[in-house]
């Protein structure tokens, strides 16, 4: 079990997580293909593209469709919540100063799983605030 934060070295090991509200953290979801519907908000690992093309590591939160997602951008986390536009926006313009970048243009930003589902379609998609 994971403390508070979910971290690139725990995704390697399981692609997909859980929280766990009893335990107040996060549980990996051992059986994930085809993906599990019935364990609430999901945290998957993803590959991300911005508008500008820059690429980033992360993961999907949610299920069915996704409401976030989780960035790694040299070793910090970045969580870019479409219900917290105010937040989203100061978390943007902290990406684009530790990595030195102005002109970057993270929306519209296209998703796809790094999970490799078999028995389930790609999850493929673009998140837009």
């Amino acid at each position: 079990m994971s403390g508070a934060n979910l971290t690139e070295e725990l995704f390697a090991r399981h692609p997909i997580w859980k929280w766990n509200d009893a335990m107040e953290g996060y549980l990996p979801v051992p059986h994930s293909d085809p993906l599990p519907k019935d364990q609430g908000t999901l945290f998957i690992r993803a590959r991300f593209a911005a508008a500008s093309g820059e690429q980033f590591a992360g993961y999907l939160v949610g299920l069915v469709s996704f409401y976030a997602a989780g960035l790694f951008v040299k070793d910090e986390e970045f969580i870019l919540n479409l219900n917290l536009p105010d937040l989203m926006e100061a978390d943007v313009a902290r990406i684009k100063e530790r990595l030195e970048n102005p002109a970057l243009r993270m929306f519209p930003l296209k998703y796809q799983d790094d999970v490799g589902f078999q028995h389930s379609p790609p999850l493929i998609g673009v998140l837009e605030p």
